[in-house]
């Protein structure tokens, strides 16, 4: 009986924390699905959030000429493992997307951080914060 519970006290030692990775520039155009798919090939990936392009830029970039689709400026991927996401962030960071040459992405450079003791709950605390001062902007004072 005694051996048992020391097995369940190395499980819970023993447990998976997740790593998450910040991508300072994605490639333009790049959509969530094809980051995941980069990175899902690394290991398992949990959450991921990309940084949509701000409206204003977006009509800026529509007004002189540029593509209408949308754009995302940064981005975060949670992987399962913490080691992974090192492993990821030390080996890719400042290295071509590659792929095929004919690839839309082939010659942009991956710009990656690993951010050690990150949370994702911190991450949607931050969002949800933007997300409000866009709704109710009278409720924020700026203090000096």
């Amino acid at each position: 009986m005694a051996d048992t519970e020391k097995q369940v006290k190395k499980k819970k030692i023993k447990e998976i924390k997740p790593g998450i990775i910040y991508l300072s520039r994605l490639p333009p155009f790049m959509k969530p699905s094809k980051v995941r798919y980069i990175f899902s090939q690394y290991g398992e990936v949990g959450r991921l959030f990309l940084q949509p392009e701000d409206e204003s830029v977006r009509k800026k970039r529509k007004k002189f000429g540029g593509s209408g689709r949308k754009a995302f400026t940064e981005g975060w991927v949670e992987f399962k493992n913490k080691k992974i996401a090192k492993q990821v962030a030390n080996s890719l960071n400042n290295t071509i997307i590659g792929g095929k040459k004919k690839s839309f992405y082939h010659d942009d450079i991956w710009n990656i951080k690993y951010l050690p003791r990150f949370l994702w709950s911190q991450l949607s605390e931050q969002i949800g914060k933007q997300v409000y001062k866009l709704i109710y902007p009278s409720n924020f004072i700026s203090i000096p």
